[in-house]
């Protein structure tokens, strides 16, 4: 078994990880590292593809892994999102773009973890209510790795709200994918240069240079930057400088740098 993973502050990354783990026989791979590549070939009989929601929807880099993706058979597939307890039509659009690939989800589920999004306002959760969110989480994992042993097929909640998807609709494209957060990160007088922020960006969209730190226009918006800083330098401004961090307690550091 194949899983692909879309991670940010490290609720994806643990779910994959358990997962394979427990499945036994699987390897995880991470989504921004098949970004160059044209076409990817899927020649495992069972895969899953495991991402947070962005806004009530997939994160823009998910959805192009998926479109590239070309079939070899007919596998089985599952499909897990990571939410503040919104998924809105996240497993219903990843469904859809297998079905254009003659391809469906077998399988999907929706699991509440701790949130992250700093960009409008704080959507982070008090540290009891993290610690809730974790263990509810291992105690759904172990019947969905059962589920995925054994091929099952689960239905996945959807009900069809005109004002739910109009909502989404907006949330997505017009708040998340043009408040351009790049313009906004600023580092205070904490920042030491370490370049922690620069290894751990999933799209190189980070330079730094002698005494200055700078944002590209090819961001993600996944705060990976912001909630990994050790010193908690990187800042939106006007939105975080008094607000908590974020990162999974069983990720670390070293698991999340994507460039040497």
């Amino acid at each position: 078994m194949k899983i692909f993973y879309f991670s940010g502050t490290g609720n994806s990354l643990y779910i994959a990880k358990q997962i394979a783990n427990e499945a036994g026989n699987s390897s995880i791979q991470f989504i921004p590292h098949f970004q160059k590549q044209h076409s990817i070939e899927i020649h495992e009989e069972k895969i899953g593809v495991i991402f947070p929601s962005y806004c009530q929807d997939i994160p823009d880099i998910v959805i192009d892994f998926c479109k590239k993706l070309k079939f070899n058979g007919n596998p089985y597939i599952f499909g897990i999102v990571t939410c503040n307890g919104v998924p809105g039509t996240s497993l219903q659009h990843l469904n859809n773009i297998l079905r254009k690939k003659n391809q469906k989800l077998s399988a999907g589920w929706v699991l509440t973890m701790p949130g992250n999004s700093l960009h409008f306002i704080d959507y982070t959760n008090p540290r009891e209510i993290q610690n809730s969110r974790h263990l509810e989480t291992e105690y759904q994992l172990k019947g969905i790795i059962e589920t995925i042993k054994r091929n099952g097929e689960s239905k996945f909640e959807f009900k069809f709200a005109l004002k739910n998807q109009i909502q989404r609709y907006v949330n997505y494209n017009f708040l998340f994918r043009f408040y351009r957060t790049y313009t906004k990160f600023y580092t205070d007088e904490k920042c030491n240069q370490c370049g922690i922020c620069s290894k751990i960006c999933p799209q190189e969209n980070i330079k730094l240079t002698e005494n200055t730190i700078s944002w590209g226009k090819n961001c993600l918006q996944c705060l990976a930057c912001l909630h990994w800083c050790p010193k908690e330098s990187i800042q939106i401004k006007g939105k975080t400088e008094d607000k908590r961090r974020y990162s999974h307690p069983k990720i670390k550091l070293n698991e999340m740098i994507i460039h040497g």
